[in-house]
């Protein structure tokens, strides 16, 4: 993080919460905060004056939560971290995509820079990688100091986290259809985010392994509405034409 800002976890988690409402919802509440965040919403005033005196949001009672300039910029840092560690263990480690994010919310105050770089690279290089498992190792210490090399530093990763799903064949699996194609009713679940939007839908919570379900399309195919991790969100077709989902199929 920014060393003249030093903020602690819950400071880091209020943050990362208001972002991420601005951007699913346009605008950040005292009352959604608390509600993301299963805290009071005394709490949230109390964490919000706070951050107000550092001149990361702009804060006054009963008026929308916003970010300063200074406040998006650190925002931004702890959501890739988040993003990273999620995509880590969702891709890496197959972890479901509940708990990758719940402990992505605890790791990401405790991993270092360096770290988190590598973390991000190695995801990114397991995305597309062919190298027999046990050559992995090495395999990857070369491909990092390849990447060091030509950044120039070798912590350069950690400033965008990998977007799910890159690389590969680019191949579906039959049983694989795009969103778009789901009809309203009908749920599935999330097996990649491609597309130009991609770091902005995961940042709404529209990641690998996520349960989502299409509540109504428009009558020319265009927004589609769909509720997921218990919020409704409306997507341009482009965008549910680029996520790559895998239908639930009830007996």
């Amino acid at each position: 993080m920014n060393r003249e800002t030093v903020l602690s976890a819950s400071q880091e988690d209020y943050l990362e919460m208001i972002v991420r409402l601005i951007r699913a919802k346009g605008a950040a509440r005292v009352r959604d905060i608390a509600s993301r965040l299963s805290v009071a919403k005394s709490s949230v005033s109390i964490a919000l004056r706070s951050l107000s005196k550092q001149g990361l949001v702009h804060y006054k009672p009963y008026e929308l939560v916003a970010l300063t300039e200074k406040g998006e910029a650190l925002a931004d840092r702890i959501l890739a971290r988040h993003r990273a560690l999620s995509a880590f263990l969702t891709q890496v480690l197959d972890v479901d995509a509940e708990d990758a994010e719940a402990n992505a919310c605890r790791l990401e105050h405790a991993v270092g820079e360096d770290v988190m770089a590598r973390l991000s690279g190695f995801a990114d290089f397991m995305a597309s990688s062919e190298v027999p498992a046990r050559t992995l190792p090495q395999a990857f210490r070369e491909h990092w100091a390849a990447q060091a090399s030509a950044s120039g530093n070798g912590s350069a990763a950690a400033s965008k986290a990998p977007v799910e799903g890159a690389g590969g064949s680019g191949v579906k699996p039959s049983s694989v259809c795009v969103l778009a194609d789901v009809a309203p009713g009908e749920s599935a679940r999330i097996v990649k985010v491609g597309g130009s939007a991609a770091g902005r839908l995961m940042d709404m919570g529209v990641t690998r392994g996520a349960k989502v379900k299409v509540v109504r399309v428009a009558p020319l195919g265009d927004p589609i509405e769909v509720d997921i991790r218990g919020y409704r969100l409306s997507l341009r077709k482009a965008e549910a034409q680029a996520i790559d989902v895998e239908k639930e199929h009830h007996a």
